[in-house]
């Protein structure tokens, strides 16, 4: 081989060597940049943190929940929404929880949410404001309701998925539970202060979940709306002795009438139509997580209904809402929005806009996505029923004079106490705007309760005034 030769082949073995060069430095600078930006390894992602003062977190009206002083991360409302920001601190600081967390990218303007050109421009970077969907009015409602007990309550736009508002007690101080003290004081407490209730206590659903029975019914055509069922008080069922809250029974009742006044009879009648197999399905088709809400949750626990369930109470007690199965409030409030929508439900989610510094669109929430969980004329079935125990049935403590309102109490079983209150609601029932769900641990039925409380909600979120306080329950007098 002659020196042409060879300087021919090193030249060639260069120009290779210099075009991997350039592929791999596109590759990683060009194709995968927003993720090395984004990625928690990246130091660059701290230091910018530390430097640049981050966005706030307000409200869709305006009310600030979260923002930067001189002496560190500010919560104006503190505990009332401590479960929603969760906590953080833009002095050095790195533990964060909460919105605080999973909003990081946006809160410091990296990331995906980093433009170097604007910052160059503009001067000193900042980070982006956070506006979530919740109504500052109907949060304030929900946390006074539950302040002085141990429960979960939270609010549900049904036509798109939007969070109103989602109150957890007990709760912490978001200003304070950075000292090491207080930390060890709040972690230790024996009623979790820390649970984001609505989102991750699990809970048997009780009385609430006849709704699901009574749609897996209707749509399997086990039962017809116009059919009678009997209720004496008692029924045996392959040799266990089912028995109704109301012990001289109910008489006949239509499905509507049986979830208007609970009946326990019509509905273990109704689970023994339907089979494990059906059932089984509906649960499946309960809502999970979703990553639209950027906070993390539970998924609902539900018993595997195996071959010996129909002989059993197991199937009876599934339809009921007691045995094995638990699911969070969250999950109840999407099963409503679904009977609300026409049989399908939006994934729900928090975060309206991101905003910069200077007041311009960053990002808008897109649409989520919907479910359907049952035909629309099963639900319209199950929301007629929801607003027959409303206006003369077991949630009458719901009502709102010149509103239409449908919903559902219950009381779950609590091994360890009192019976667990739950009050399902939405409204109006011509056109729903709002979905209410409220849970109250260890205090017996959903009536005193967790209706008093949802009814509240449903009028804040409409705009509708209280009418004045009465004797009959916690939270004023029984409307109309």
């Amino acid at each position: 081989m002659d020196l042409a030769q060879r300087i021919k082949k090193l030249a060639r073995l260069q120009l290779v060597a210099m075009l991997g060069i350039v592929a791999c430095l596109s590759y990683w600078q060009v194709i995968r940049a927003a993720h090395l930006r984004a990625s928690p390894y990246n130091q660059r992602l701290a230091e910018r943190a530390r430097l640049v003062p981050r966005g706030s977190i307000l409200t869709r009206d305006g009310q600030v929940l979260a923002t930067d002083t001189t002496e560190g991360r500010f919560y104006p409302l503190g505990e009332s929404c401590a479960h929603l920001t969760g906590y953080g601190a833009a002095l050095g600081q790195t533990s964060k929880a909460g919105l605080e967390s999973e909003l990081e990218l946006a809160l410091a303007a990296v990331g995906p949410y980093e433009d170097r050109w604007r910052d160059l421009i503009r001067g000193k970077p900042r980070g982006h404001d956070v506006i979530l969907t919740i109504d500052s009015r109907v949060q304030e409602v929900a946390w006074e309701g539950l302040r002085e007990l141990t429960g979960a309550a939270l609010a549900i736009d049904p036509r798109n998925g939007a969070v109103l508002a989602l109150a957890s007690s007990p709760s912490f101080d978001p200003n304070r539970i950075r000292e090491s003290d207080v930390w060890k004081a709040v972690s230790a407490r024996t009623d979790a202060p820390l649970l984001a209730r609505p989102l991750r206590g699990l809970y048997r659903p009780g009385a609430v979940f006849k709704i699901v029975t009574l749609a897996a019914g209707l749509e399997a055509g086990v039962i017809r709306p116009d059919e009678r069922l009997v209720c004496r008080g008692t029924w045996v069922n392959h040799g266990h002795k089912v028995t109704c809250w109301k012990q001289e029974g109910h008489g006949d009742l239509t499905p509507a009438d049986a979830l208007a006044q609970s009946c326990d009879i019509v509905f273990a009648k109704i689970a023994q139509r339907l089979g494990r197999e059906r059932l089984r399905d509906w649960l499946g088709r309960l809502p999970q997580p979703a990553e639209s809400l950027h906070l993390p949750q539970e998924a609902p626990r539900v018993p595997l209904l195996d071959e010996d369930a129909e002989a059993s109470q197991e199937l009876v007690q599934v339809s009921c809402g007691e045995d094995d199965l638990l699911v969070t409030p969250m999950c109840v409030a999407l099963l409503a929005c679904a009977f609300a929508e026409q049989g399908r439900w939006h994934e729900p989610y928090l975060v309206h806009q991101v905003i910069d510094a200077w007041g311009e669109l960053v990002a808008d929430h897109p649409e989520t996505r919907q479910h359907r969980l049952t035909t629309a004329a099963v639900a319209q079935e199950v929301l007629e029923a929801m607003e027959q125990a409303v206006d003369r049935g077991t949630a009458g403590r719901g009502r709102i004079r010149g509103v239409r309102v449908a919903g559902k109490t219950g009381s779950a079983e609590n091994p360890e106490g009192k019976a667990h209150a739950w009050f399902v609601g939405l409204a109006p029932v011509q056109e729903p705007r709002v979905v209410v769900v409220v849970l109250v641990e260890n205090v017996g039925t959903g009536r005193g309760y967790a209706a008093p409380i949802g009814r509240e909600i449903i009028r804040a979120a409409l705009n509708v005034p209280r009418v004045a306080a009465g004797s009959g329950d916690r939270m004023g007098a029984l409307a109309g």
